[in-house]
């Protein structure tokens, strides 16, 4: 509730998104409830079953909250630390802008390190001005995930989907081992815990093509999980050049997070990421002028002009392959209606994953996808409540580093 919760309708969208949290709330769950700018206000000063009284108070208690003073969020999640016991897991759900000071950040970071054995963080970004890295970072580091809303979205949706990662068991400590070290300078380098319904993408990099074994490990609610699957790196792979800058853009974003932390700064390793792949950071910017001619007469080299011409290449080549599956999926599943269905004027909805129930073992797969077998964990698991069978999917997809290329020859 800090004042700049009082722009972009930052307040109105925080109260509607925890509306709909609390209402998603089953009647064995245990909340609290607190509001914070420069210090937190707790409603009832310990956890509560969420029974309809006690939902109606905390309905109650935001609608009575008002923008004003600073952001700090380190006596807050001090604060929501204090509720962890060892009956059940404890999740802190945290929704703000992330507008904190600059000096308060590393600090931060360092208090999300340092929480309670058992206790995640999940940070919910409210508005379109919002500092997202450090959010993202704060949830990732905490063994949680970061999402974010804005007016235009499903507050309900929103919610159903976080109690369902809250309440289902997380794959926790994951980890990928590619075969020979065939693939290397893979982002994110931590890949913390995979949720239910959360698709986790591994950008990196490869100069052989061909089968690759790759091994996945981490635990189940305590009970060690691997498997190893076989995936086949193309030689070449045309229409995924964007690829390319999506694997730099999340080095970048790591280096960027490495320094928030304390960790010292690699300012020459984002800079010659940002200026080979046209990304804007706190140590780069972009400079874009009218005309080709405009570039000649301030003597400004385009160094960046092959590669923006290749994406541009790239994206009408991917939206072509998009246009055609979009195409096919709609002549397989689009229905004729019957007589019946006809005579009584009812329409036939085209199926979809959800409305087919089809279990994701038997979906269709590309010739780039392998099932995991992730067996069902045992129910309950402190306070983890019963969860449907877990099917997660690797799917991979790669592209030649022309850039790179050049650098592993110029060395």
């Amino acid at each position: 509730i800090s004042g700049s919760m009082a722009r972009d309708e930052k307040l109105a969208i925080s109260r509607r998104s925890v509306a709909a949290f609390v209402e998603s709330l089953a009647e064995e769950d245990r909340f609290e409830c607190m509001a914070f700018n420069l210090q937190p206000t707790p409603l009832f000063q310990g956890l509560r079953v969420a029974s309809k009284e006690n939902l109606h108070a905390a309905s109650a208690f935001f609608n009575t909250q008002r923008a004003r003073g600073g952001t700090v969020l380190g006596p807050a999640l001090r604060s929501a630390y204090t509720y962890r016991d060892d009956d059940r897991p404890l999740n802190v759900v945290l929704l703000s802008d992330g507008m904190t000071e600059t000096g308060e950040q590393a600090e931060l970071l360092q208090l999300i390190q340092s929480r309670p054995e058992g206790s995640r963080v999940f940070c919910v970004g409210v508005g379109n001005e919002v500092n997202r890295p450090l959010l993202k970072q704060m949830a990732e580091q905490a063994g949680g995930l970061a999402a974010f809303v804005s007016t235009e979205d499903s507050f309900r949706r929103q919610a159903h989907l976080m109690r369902q990662k809250l309440i289902r068991p997380a794959i926790e400590d994951l980890t990928v081992q590619f075969d020979g070290g065939r693939v290397d300078m893979v982002e994110p380098s931590e890949l913390g815990n995979l949720f239910y319904g959360t698709p986790l993408r591994l950008l990196g990099r490869y100069g052989k093509s061909g089968p690759v074994d790759v091994t996945l490990r981490g635990t189940i609610q305590g009970s060690p999980w691997s498997q190893t699957v076989q995936i086949a790196l193309p030689k070449a792979d045309e229409g995924y050049s964007p690829i390319e800058r999506m694997w730099a853009y999340r080095r970048v974003s790591r280096l960027l997070g490495e320094e928030r932390s304390g960790r010292g700064t690699q300012q020459d390793e984002i800079i010659r990421l940002c200026e080979g792949y046209s990304i804007v950071s706190p140590y780069a910017s972009m400079l874009v002028l009218e005309n080709d001619a405009e570039y000649k007469r301030w003597k400004i080299e385009q160094r960046n002009a092959t590669r923006i011409e290749r994406d541009r290449r790239s994206r009408e080549q991917l939206q072509t392959k998009l246009a055609t599956l979009k195409r096919a999926n709609e002549t397989r599943y689009v229905s004729t209606p019957t007589k019946e269905a006809s005579t009584a004027n009812k329409s036939v909805e085209t199926p979809t994953v959800q409305d087919t129930a089809v279990p994701p073992s038997r979906l269709p797969m590309s010739d780039r996808g392998v099932d995991l077998d992730v067996p069902t964990p045992r129910s309950g698991g402190g306070g983890g409540g019963a969860i449907d069978p877990i099917t997660a999917t690797l799917a991979i997809g790669a592209a030649a580093s022309a850039y790179f290329g050049r650098r592993r020859r110029k060395d």
